[in-house]
């Protein structure tokens, strides 16, 4: 297989991959929209999985032409952290006091939102938006659309060679 042919397919290969990515963010659209009532869920509730919904994310950021559409894709990643393993079909609800101060209704209260196993999962939740934003960061860094013009051309410049002159120190006649 030439050279010239591979290139093809690589492109073809990347193209049919962008629009797996495409598709399962817009899959994750109407979860996102309409959620299931609670705070913390279980990652079955996703339409596909964690991992491929962040990576597909990143590089949504990664080649985003505008602002607004990396600020959606950062406030996708933030929801996704709602999702986590090992919640179970019933997802953490806050704590909804009865109207009575009896203290079985109290304990049945406590019982039934799943309150006391948010402990559990409040450390996996900060952990990984600190990871998302350190992700986030590097995937913005990545972006050229989303540089200053002057970091733009300077890299153009910079990649051209053209520079190199002046970094060895050539004096000009």
């Amino acid at each position: 297989m030439s050279g010239r042919n591979y290139g093809f397919i690589r492109k073809h290969e990347a193209k049919k991959k962008r629009e797996k990515q495409y598709q399962m963010v817009l899959d994750l659209g109407p979860l996102l929209e309409h959620p299931p009532k609670g705070m913390v869920h279980d990652t079955s509730h996703l339409p596909h999985s964690k991992a491929e919904l962040i990576e597909a994310l990143l590089e949504f950021v990664e080649t985003a032409k505008s602002p607004q559409f990396v600020q959606i894709c950062e406030i996708c990643l933030i929801a996704l952290t709602k999702y986590q393993d090992g919640v179970g079909d019933k997802s953490i609800n806050m704590l909804e006091l009865p109207d009575k101060l009896d203290p079985q209704a109290m304990k049945e209260a406590l019982a039934s939102s799943g309150f006391d196993r948010w402990s559990e999962f409040s450390e996996s939740i900060s952990a990984e938006l600190e990871d998302f934003s350190r992700r986030m960061a590097a995937a913005k860094d990545a972006n050229l659309h989303l540089q200053p013009a002057w970091k733009k051309a300077w890299q153009k410049f910079r990649q051209q060679g053209l520079y190199s002159p002046f970094y060895e120190g050539y004096d000009f006649p």
